[in-house]
C-alpha cells in the first residue's frame, strides 16, 4: 500500500505528497530489511512456520483492533471505512467493504512471501558457496 501511495498519492496528502510517501515506503522497507539483516548476520534460520506465525499475529491483531474501533468509534488501520481521497478508497470502490481489507491483506501476504523467498534464495546461495 505504501508503494501505491507513493505512485498515486491521494488528494488528502498535502505537498510534498510524493516525497513524504517515498519516505513512508523506505521506512517500512527498513523494518523488513532490518529483520532480514539480523537473521542473516546472526545466522538465524527463518522457517515457513515463523512467517505463518507473523501473518497469524498480524491478522489476529487486526481482529482485536476492529473491536477496539467498534467500541471507541475510531478507524485504526482503516478497518471501518476507507479514507477519502486515497488509494484505499479506490480499492473500496472496486472491491467494496470489507473487500478492500482482504485485498490489502493479500498484498501484504504477497510482499511478505516475496521477501521470504528472496531471503531463502540468498541464504541458500550463501550456504552453497
Amino acid at each position: 500500500m505504501g508503494l501505491a501511495v507513493a505512485l498515486m498519492p491521494g488528494k488528502i496528502h498535502p505537498v510534498p505528497g510524493l516525497p513524504r510517501a517515498m519516505l513512508f515506503v523506505i521506512s517500512h522497507m527498513f523494518l523488513v530489511t532490518g529483520a532480514i539483516y539480523v537473521a542473516v548476520t546472526t545466522k538465524y534460520l527463518i522457517k515457513v512456520k515463523h512467517v505463518i506465525y507473523i501473518l497469524l499475529a498480524g491478522n489476529g491483531a487486526a481482529v482485536v483492533i476492529y473491536f477496539i474501533n467498534k467500541i471507541m468509534s475510531t478507524n485504526f488501520l482503516y478497518l471501518m471505512e476507507a479514507p477519502k481521497g486515497t488509494v484505499i478508497e479506490k480499492l473500496d470502490m472496486v472491491f467494496g467493504y470489507p473487500g478492500y481489507i482482504f485485498i490489502m491483506d493479500l498484498i501484504a501476504i504477497l510482499i511478505i512471501a516475496s521477501v521470504f523467498t528472496l531471503y531463502k534464495i540468498f541464504t541458500l546461495k550463501s550456504v552453497l558457496s
